[in-house]
Formats: structure tokens, C-alpha cells, sequence
């Protein structure tokens, strides 16, 4: 298995949160599509830290849903804590509702309990990134991690990929140092992503008008975010 595959192209990500169903109700739906997705990779863990405003502007742009707006991460696969060995800097960019994103590979790093936050934005100003991306992420820093459970799907065209994200948790991140001990749990969430690129949108009510789910924004970052604002009042 590849172990990242970077974007290249302006695509959409349709997404079906579901919460009524089993996670095997919506597993068996996906490989009955009479489009006829098949599994193309093994299931594997993400994990992702998020980076923010001090103000929070990018979860407020994601959150109200402005036509223009971006996401900053640090992702990797496999075990959460310990040495990440292949992280990579993903900066998302929505423009309507199509997006694509830009990434980095990154030097490995440790997470561990009672790790210092602080010092994620000095790893980044080594990281040797572009100049206008060193511009960004200065003025950033870390807010929340999200971890989660993902199975992935290709269609017999091999024009449309579909996700299937569950077992989410989340980690709230603090300047200082983390021991990690708060954690929230949305095991009962469950999200599908139908993703394909832009000029095959014309094709895609052939696969989601088989879905038996609304299809709605979901944001992992903004679910995340607000689920800790809740505890705070």
C-alpha cells in the first residue's frame, strides 16, 4: 500500500454522517453498490493535528461555512504516540465546494505523554517548507487532535473513491504540556466520503442517489473543536 497519495487536482468530498446505522450496515452497502466499489487498501488508523489562529479563524470559516477557507494539519497513520516516522504538513483548500490541498513531507518527531505543544511550532520553522508556507504556519499553532479508523473503496471506473471513517476520538492541545488524558470519544459516529474530481460531478448522482443518508458538510475539525467548547461551559 502507498502510504500517502498526494492531490494534484480540484475534486469534491461528498459526505454522509450517519449515526443510525452499524458500522457493518454501511460497510455491506458500500461493497452491494451497483457501481461495484471493491477495497483497494488494508484498514489503517489516521491521525491528524490541527493548527489554528490564536482567534480561531480557520475553525470560524470551516464552522459558518465561508465559500473561501482552509485547513492546516500535521497527518500520519498507524499507532498515535511514540516516534512518527513519515508526517506530512497538509494545508486544505476549499473554494466553494471543491477543494484540494498541499503537502509536505516532514522530518519524524516523538508524541508522547506530557509533550510540549509549544514546541510542534519550532519543528515546524525547521521543517525547511516553502517560504510562503513558513508565512502561514508561523502565525499558527496546535489546537486539536483527531484520530479515526479508515477503510477505503474504488468504483469499477475508477472514477470514484469512498471512505469510510469511524472510531473517532479527539484530543484537545494546549500550549504547554499534554498529557493527553482528555479525550473525547464519537464511536457512534460513522462518516462516508464520495470523492472524485470536479469534471466527473456530472456522474456522481449515479453513486450517492444509492445512499440511503443525507448527505451534509462534516467537518472532523470543526465536530472536534465544538465538542470541547461544550465541556468548557
Amino acid at each position: 500500500m502507498k502510504a500517502y497519495t498526494e492531490l494534484t487536482t480540484m475534486r469534491f468530498e461528498r459526505k454522509f454522517p450517519v449515526e443510525v446505522d452499524s458500522f457493518a450496515v454501511v460497510e455491506r452497502l458500500v461493497k452491494n453498490h451497483p457501481s461495484l466499489f471493491s477495497e483497494i487498501f488494508v484498514p489503517r488508523w489516521v491521525n491528524n493535528i490541527y493548527f489554528d489562529t490564536s482567534s480561531l479563524d480557520f475553525f470560524l470559516d470551516n464552522q459558518s461555512g465561508k465559500s473561501e477557507r482552509k485547513k492546516v494539519r500535521i497527518r500520519w497513520y498507524g499507532d498515535l504516540f511514540g516516534r512518527i516516522e513519515s508526517p506530512v504538513l497538509e494545508i486544505k483548500i476549499k473554494r466553494g465546494l471543491a477543494g484540494t490541498k498541499r503537502s509536505f513531507h516532514l522530518p519524524p518527531f516523538d508524541l508522547v505523554q506530557g509533550y510540549d505543544a509549544s514546541g510542534l511550532i519550532d519543528y515546524l520553522g525547521d521543517a525547511k517548507l516553502p517560504e510562503d508556507v513558513m508565512e502561514l504556519v508561523k502565525h499558527l499553532s496546535p489546537t486539536l487532535i483527531n484520530r479515526y479508523q479508515r477503510k477505503y473503496f474504488l468504483d469499477d471506473s475508477k472514477l470514484f473513491r469512498i471512505t469510510i471513517d469511524s472510531q473517532m476520538s479527539y484530543h484537545q492541545i494546549i500550549l504547554g504540556k499534554n498529557h493527553f488524558r482528555n479525550i473525547i470519544k464519537d464511536r457512534d459516529k460513522i462518516v462516508i466520503e464520495l470523492k472524485y474530481d470536479v469534471e466527473n460531478d456530472h456522474l456522481a448522482p449515479q453513486v450517492t442517489s444509492y445512499f440511503p443518508y443525507r448527505m451534509n458538510k462534516h467537518s472532523k475539525y470543526v465536530n472536534g473543536i465544538e465538542k470541547y467548547r461544550q465541556v468548557a461551559f
